[in-house]
Order: structure tokens, then C-alpha cells, then sequence
């Protein structure tokens, strides 16, 4: 029977997969020899194999072991295997109690195959490492680390990244998982962006030299009050000296790759849908969504089981109002624990312009409140001036407006009609719209981050500066906080 073949990037062997069947078959260049397979869904039937094919085999029901191979340290120090690392000592409360012993199983050898299906041009040509992989009771299969992040935002990546890099300072060895819902890294990343580089000036220092995509200075920083037909100077509540005007989105995929280079395995285009819990109801990791479901509910020829990717901590950056995070903070009564209130949201839209170059001033910042909304309903508007002749222009509602006829959407409409806007707006085109929710009640709605087995971070948590309209940073800097938690639970004690 012909089988579809796939070459592997700078590998000498040459892997045949059948699509429609449980089996695998793979040939090596090396030792000419065809070896067969069994067991494995579709998402993790391919293996790179190294100068062993064997070392790849799924490790499932009637398929002899393989011999443990050594262990490869994509922070590149010397390090023992999985198998032979000790457990940590006896660890206290918070993220402490939840340190599980290191998985004991035989590792496989499992780098970034399926970040390929998200077409994303930067990953799949990076190594991988040995981490442990199961199959379960009824199809489903699982994946142990030893740190597991659910959302490839800012803050996510920035404890992926800070994690490895104690690993390098330190001479550990912690396998690091971020699971992203996008079909790509970046793909649900949606912000005008005035950027503040403090947290990022912590984590990798050199960005400037290792060409982060952070390019345009604030030239320029206005707040206007508007009327229907005018627009009032008033003194700028905000001070964006040093800030940068970016694409958020441009900015997470640059980290996506320092956190790859650093041996981070990254898995856009799966959801995570459930929560897992032990025994003594710590979180020790999650459950990704099933695929091949009918919208009645009913599965299909192509069902597979969603996959368990288990953590002996787990980290939380889904951003806001996660719906995981969500179920954490009811089951753990995490807003009660710290007093906080409860959170209030907005929903912010947005648009990616390109203007004629006459108009285009680089780095201008504009923030407005009044018209279009009414003195009741809090909002305001944004308009900043990135490169290449694009703008970024948006409106943020808070949802808890009176009137029921009043839509974000027309009222987004209504101030680009705005004599200073339409103006600016004349002659160009628009490229990109889209909208999300924000969370707006600040410091006193934080809850209590920290959970059994894990902790929340970033917008999820609400790690929101709403008086500066700046969360990126802080969600960044709640990663990196949370990665050196991590990092001492899971090695000091």
C-alpha cells in the first residue's frame, strides 16, 4: 500500500506515515531498514529519529521499551536523565505542596512536530528534548513535564523563558510545555500597543542587539477632549517618555523563538479544555479539547481524544477572564482568600490602518474620552502611529453600560467620523479589525495568584495597570515572578 512520506528538516531518515490507519512505518537512510509502528493518534505518530530510529516509538500497548538513551539538555549543560534525576526534597505551602516526584517513566524523544500544522515560518526547525509520553486507557494519550503553561502571550512566554534561563544559570534540568490555542503564536495576541520595556529589559537584556521587533519611540503624546464637532486639548494624564509604539503580536512571536532556542516546546493550534486534578485535589495539569466532534455532539470517523498534558506545576496565562482560570479562582476561592473584589471588564475593538505618508507621524500617541459616548458610560479611544505608514485605532466600553441600545461597534463608527479622525482616516485603507475583552478593576480586583499545584498569571489574573493603560509589562513581570517560584519549588524545596 503507498503511504504518504515526509522528509524531517536536517535529519537523515525519512519518516512514512498512514494518515488512516494505527500503524506508522519508518525508514532509515542510516541502517536501511523499515521498522513498523503501532499505537498513537495522528497528533503524535511523528517522531524524529536520531541515530537510533527506535529511540522515537510510541510507547504503547504491546510495544517493547526502548533502552533509555541519554538524556539531551537543549539548555545545552551537562545534566542526568529523567529517570535518574531525584525527586526534590519535601516542599512547603503554595507552589511548594504542589511538586510532584520527577515522572519515572521511559523518556521519547518528542520535539516540536506539531507546532508544523500551525504554518508558523519560525518553528520546526529547532531541536527538541527527551521528555516522558504515555498512553492512557481508552486512546487518550499524555505528556509529563515538569512545568506545563497554558496560553503563548506575554506572560506566558516570559515564565517559559525565565525558567529555562535558571536551568542555564543554575545547571538544571526542567522540560517546560506552552500550549497555545492560535493556530500560531501571535494568531489571538490583539492590542494597540504603547509598550513599556522595564519587565523586558529584566528578562533579556540584549533585545535591542538581538533584534526585537521594537522599533518606534513615542515621538508624541496628546489627550483630547471630544465633542461632537471639536477636539480640547487637555495636559496628558500619562507619561510615555522611553515608551514604544508596537505590534504585540510581532513582539510575543520574537519571544516565541528566544524561548525555542532556549528548549522551550511550544504547541499552538490545541485548547485547553478541563483541568486535572489528583487525588488531593491539586492541579496537576490539563486536558486539551477534542478534535473530530459533530456540532451535535456525535463523533466522527476522524475523533481523537484530546491529549493530557500533565505538570508537576502549572502555570495559568490564558489572559482575560480565562476560562480555566475562571474555574481555578470559584474552586479555590482565590478572590476571597485575598479580599479582592470582583472583577469588572471592557470590551475594546480595534483597527490596523494604513494612511497616506503625509499624515504619518511615527510614534504619536493619542488617547481621547467624551464623544461618541455619553457622560455615563465609561470609555475612551486610542490612536497610535506605529511603522510603515500603519495606524492603530481603537475604542474601549466598560460592559457595565446602561443604555441597552448602545452598541461598541456603531459607536467605534461614529468617532472615525470625527472631523480630526476622518481627516487622518481619508484616503487610507483598513487592514485589520478585531476585539477583545479587557479587565478594568485594577489593583483591588487581583485575586490570590497562587493555587495548589500552580499559579495564575498576567491578564488572567488581572495584573491590569488601569490608570497607566499599560498590562503588558506587568503580565510579563508575573511570569518571570512565577518561573522563579517555580523554579525554587521544583529544585531548592
Amino acid at each position: 500500500k503507498k503511504i504518504p512520506s515526509r522528509i524531517c528538516s536536517k535529519r537523515n531518515d525519512l519518516i512514512s506515515v498512514s494518515s488512516s490507519s494505527w500503524w506508522v512505518l519508518a525508514f532509515s537512510h542510516r541502517t536501511k531498514q523499515l521498522f513498523p509502528f503501532d499505537g498513537g493518534s495522528a497528533m503524535l505518530r511523528l517522531r524524529f529519529f536520531r541515530s537510533n530510529p527506535l529511540r522515537g516509538r510510541i510507547l504503547g500497548a504491546g510495544a517493547p521499551t526502548p533502552a533509555t538513551p541519554p538524556h539531551h539538555d537543549p539548555c545545552g549543560d551537562a545534566c542526568t536523565s529523567p529517570t535518574t534525576r531525584p525527586p526534590p526534597p519535601a516542599l512547603s505551602d503554595h507552589l511548594r505542596s504542589a511538586a510532584r516526584p520527577a515522572p519515572t517513566r521511559e523518556p521519547v524523544d518528542f520535539p516540536a512536530t506539531l507546532r508544523r500544522r500551525a504554518g508558523f515560518p519560525g518553528f520546526g526547525c529547532r531541536p527538541g528534548g527527551w521528555r516522558c509520553f504515555s498512553s492512557e486507557s481508552g486512546g487518550r494519550e499524555s505528556l509529563v513535564y515538569d512545568v506545563v503553561i497554558v496560553g503563548a502571550g506575554p506572560a506566558g512566554l516570559s515564565a517559559a523563558i525565565r525558567l529555562k534561563q535558571m536551568c542555564r544559570e543554575r545547571g538544571a534540568d526542567l522540560s517546560v510545555c506552552v500550549l497555545e490555542k492560535g493556530a500560531e503564536v501571535g494568531a489571538h495576541i490583539l492590542s494597540g500597543n504603547v509598550f513599556e520595556t522595564r519587565a523586558l529589559d529584566e528578562l533579556i537584556p540584549e533585545w535591542r542587539q538581538e533584534g526585537a521587533p521594537i522599533e518606534v519611540p513615542v515621538s508624541s503624546d496628546k489627550f483630547y477632549f471630544l465633542t461632537r464637532n471639536h477636539a480640547v486639548p487637555l495636559p496628558s494624564p500619562f507619561d510615555n517618555t522611553g515608551n514604544y509604539v508596537i505590534s504585540l503580536s510581532e513582539l510575543v512571536r520574537w519571544m516565541a523563538a528566544k524561548a525555542e532556542d532556549l528548549g522551550v516546546e511550544i504547541y499552538p493550534g490545541f485548547a485547553a479544555c478541563e483541568i486535572l486534578y489528583d487525588a488531593n485535589h491539586k492541579v496537576v495539569g490539563i486536558r486539551t479539547n477534542d478534535m473530530g466532534v459533530a456540532k451535535d455532539g456525535s463523533k466522527r470517523d476522524t475523533f481523537q481524544h484530546g491529549v493530557d498534558l500533565k505538570g508537576r506545576i502549572t502555570l495559568l496565562a490564558e489572559g482575560c477572564r480565562g476560562s480555566l482560570s475562571e474555574k481555578i479562582m470559584r474552586k479555590f476561592k482565590l478572590r476571597e482568600k485575598r479580599l479582592g473584589q470582583h472583577q469588572t471588564y471592557a470590551i475594546g475593538i480595534k483597527e490596523v490602518w494604513e494612511i497616506e505618508d503625509v499624515k504619518h507621524e511615527p510614534g504619536s500617541v493619542l488617547h481621547t474620552v467624551g464623544w461618541p459616548l455619553d457622560r455615563k458610560t465609561y470609555g475612551g479611544t486610542f490612536l497610535y502611529h506605529m511603522k510603515d505608514r500603519l495606524v492603530s485605532i481603537g475604542l474601549v466600553i466598560a460592559l457595565n453600560y446602561h443604555n441597552p441600545f448602545l452598541s461598541p461597534f456603531e459607536e467605534f463608527q461614529k468617532f472615525k467620523h470625527h472631523p480630526s479622525i476622518r481627516k487622518l482616516l481619508g484616503g487610507g485603507t483598513a487592514l485589520q479589525y478585531g476585539a477583545r475583552s479587557l479587565n478594568e478593576g485594577g489593583f483591588q480586583s487581583i485575586p490570590n495568584p497562587v493555587f495548589p499545584g500552580g499559579a495564575i498569571i498576567g491578564c488572567a489574573a488581572g495584573f491590569l495597570n488601569v490608570p497607566k493603560i499599560k498590562g503588558t509589562h506587568t503580565a510579563m513581570k508575573s511570569g518571570m515572578l512565577a518561573a522563579e517560584a517555580s523554579f525554587k519549588a521544583l529544585n531548592e524545596g
